[in-house]
């Protein structure tokens, strides 16, 4: 059975977007002058560099899958979650 995942994309300029995948990653791309792509998912992860802009795609709608097969299961909230978590770390931080 396959999923549709709605992912927007914003172009910032030639080499960077913003996107949004399923309201529930976002983050920033960066693409190479050699078609790599970097990923930083808000909250400053750094993903691995993907091959092209078609294997981004590809794996961060996989995740955006297993985080809602994860949600479903589990009963839990992923942007609630990392909202949660933020708050956390930043209140010992401080």
């Amino acid at each position: 059975m396959k999923k549709v995942i709605e992912m927007e994309l914003t172009v910032v300029n030639k080499d960077v977007a913003t996107f949004n995948c399923g309201n529930k990653i976002s983050g920033v791309v960066h693409v190479t002058d050699c078609g790599s792509v970097t990923a930083i998912l808000d909250g400053g992860y750094v993903m691995n560099d993907f091959h092209c802009p078609g294997c981004f795609a590809k794996q961060i709608s996989n995740l955006t899958i297993d985080i809602i097969n994860a949600e479903s299961k589990c009963g839990g909230d992923y942007a609630q979650y990392k909202t949660s978590f933020a708050s956390n770390v930043f209140k010992t931080i401080h």
